[in-house]
């Protein structure tokens, strides 16, 4: 393997517009490479594609030789990803995100050195949201170097940073260079790339424009040459004649004599200018700039540079050593452990930043505790024939309740503003994975729904609850009613978009809640919306909960097969229609 990345043809459409057109561009290892384009380009759906979030339409994209849509997980461990922006909650510190993410490596980098090579010591313990743009971008940059990655992409990675943060930026990938990481990287403020990368790859529309080293682009589109200015009337034929190298307006007044700006060149000028009587002022050698450079290829489609002119990786570097599973377990990492880490700590992130959350706390504990207190000591209202008492009912409800708030409620809202801060996408590229972060939201929803538990279980003793059923139907329930609106919760969050997500959830919860036999029985309701309710899932909960935890009677048949159809179909369709953003 001589590349570290390797893209080849790579084609990406969405329906008739082609974002990526055949493009292909090689990262070796120990090498840094830009790339560069306008807005619409296609450098996102080019950087998705290497990441492994989007499936190419045409061609292939290697990472490390494997192919990242299909190895995604497995590439995570040996790949850093820093995002443009976002990707870390607003209440989340710096100190919590950086510990956070250590725990998703086997061998993750010392906290202390990235926070003193990055200068994030003054902000441990800020809220992301408070954080300044530089001071963001930073974290992003740690955050993607804290796994030791052997390939990193870097979008923008100095964009709003101060001087001395780009410094210690540019310093710091030098380091990673000569360290045999491949490096890609976009982003916008030229001069900073000019000084950080071996090669350029610039695309518009897809389509590649130029390919090579900021030296080699310069000798072909460099423009390098002699400006003045003169506000007389010119003769460019006669006085470019004169000179012997081809005179161009530069813009009103100014004008580049095209050739090695040589002090011979100067001389010659000046000598000839005086000689016809021009008055010229403002004479100066000019070098062009990676900026005029870029911009004359944008504005030029046509140009290209032949793909061969590219820089050659030293042998040493280009096959720089694998870290394979059997080393890492040879080094006290078993695999369940290395699966079941990264997992726990998002879980355990989760739930604490739930509880720090008012409105999720009040969601998720305070009105379940309301709702049995209100409806449990409501005396007109009907209960089901064969329960000892209405606070028996109504526990019944108030779980269901809370597991309905936990599971679907709050993990829609939770996962649509996720997606949409691209907290997701940054979690995606980690080991985590889609099945780690669905993993981590169902344990988050457990422990919550535990605490729920716990708390209505003693406030309803203290009203009079007298346990009934059988505790095995009970935690079938509990288990597939968990499963299936958490299933929900994931499904709608992880679809839709943020701004539908708040109304349409509130709307099922109040839907859901009116005839889930929840406060009011099934027997109450009219024929045709007990039948209609039977086909949902707050339901079958209900009575499934009910019987198990307080009525002896046996579970209803249509509750037991509402249920399972529920709790296994619901997390089946959030992972088959998951979207990272």
């Amino acid at each position: 393997m001589n590349d570290a990345i390797e893209v080849s043809e790579l084609t990406v459409t969405y329906g008739a517009t082609v974002a990526v057109d055949r493009l292909s561009f090689t990262v070796g290892f120990g090498e840094v490479v830009g790339l560069l384009g306008p807005n619409g380009a296609g450098k996102t759906s080019t950087l998705e594609t290497i990441e492994g979030y989007r499936r190419p339409t045409g061609g292939s994209v290697r990472v490390l030789g494997m192919d990242p849509g299909a190895k995604q997980a497995l590439l995570a461990r040996q790949m850093g990803v820093m995002l443009q922006e976002g990707g870390i909650p607003a209440r989340m510190t710096v100190h919590a995100a950086l510990g956070l993410y250590a725990k998703f490596y086997d061998h993750p980098e010392p906290i202390d050195e990235l926070v003193a090579r990055l200068d994030l010591g003054r902000v441990l313990k800020t809220p992301y949201r408070r954080l300044s743009g530089g001071e963001k971008q930073r974290l992003s940059l740690a955050l993607a170097l804290i796994g030791r990655p052997r390939v990193l992409l870097l979008d923008e990675p100095t964009a709003g940073v101060d001087p001395e943060g780009k410094a210690a930026i540019r310093e710091l990938i030098s380091e990673l260079r000569a360290a045999s990481v491949a490096i890609l990287m976009t982003g916008h403020e030229l001069e900073e790339i000019d000084r950080m990368v071996d090669r350029v790859l610039v695309i518009d529309h897809g389509i590649q424009r130029a390919l090579g080293s900021p030296g080699e682009l310069r000798q072909r589109f460099g423009g390098e040459g002699v400006e003045f200015s003169s506000d007389d009337e010119l003769d460019l034929t006669v006085l470019a004649r004169r000179i012997g190298a081809p005179i161009q307006p530069v813009r009103p007044g100014r004008y580049r004599v095209e050739a090695e700006a040589t002090t011979q060149l100067l001389g010659h000028l000046v000598e000839t200018l005086s000689e016809l009587g021009i008055r010229a002022h403002e004479v100066a050698t000019v070098t062009a700039s990676l900026e005029d450079i870029y911009l004359q290829l944008i504005a030029s489609p046509a140009a290209t540079l032949p793909e061969d002119d590219r820089v050659s990786i030293p042998d040493q570097v280009e096959s720089a050593p694998t870290v394979s599973a059997r080393d890492a377990d040879s080094n006290g990492v078993t695999p369940s452990s290395r699966e079941a880490r990264p997992i726990l700590a998002q879980a355990t992130s989760e739930v604490k930043m739930t509880l720090q959350q008012g409105e999720a706390a009040l969601l998720t504990l305070v009105i379940p505790v309301l709702g049995l207190l209100v409806f449990g000591s409501v005396k007109f209202l009907p209960i089901p024939a064969g329960v000892p008492s209405r606070v028996n009912f109504i526990l019944a409800g108030a779980i269901a309740f809370g597991i309905m708030a936990s599971g679907m409620v709050s993990q829609s809202i939770t996962v649509a503003f996720d997606r949409n801060y691209g907290v997701l996408k940054r979690l995606g590229v980690t080991p985590l994975g889609r099945g780690g972060i669905i993993a981590a939201k169902l344990a988050q929803v457990v422990v919550l729904e535990l605490i729920q538990l716990v708390v209505l279980i003693i406030i309803a003793t203290i009203m009079g609850y007298h346990p009934e059923g059988n505790p095995l139907v009970f935690l079938l329930g509990w288990v597939l009613a968990t499963a299936a609106f958490t299933g929900l919760g994931l499904l709608i969050g992880g679809t839709l978009k943020a701004e539908l997500v708040l109304g349409l959830s509130t709307l099922l919860w109040l839907l859901l809640l009116g005839v889930g036999s929840m406060a009011v029985p099934l027997t109450s309701l009219p024929g045709w919306l007990a039948l209609i309710a039977k086909v949902l899932p707050a339901a079958g909960a209900s009575e499934m909960i009910l019987h198990g935890l307080a009525m002896s009677a046996s579970v209803p048949v249509w509750a037991i097969v509402n249920l399972v159809i529920w709790g296994v179909g619901a997390p089946l369709l959030a992972i088959r229609f998951f979207r990272w953003s």
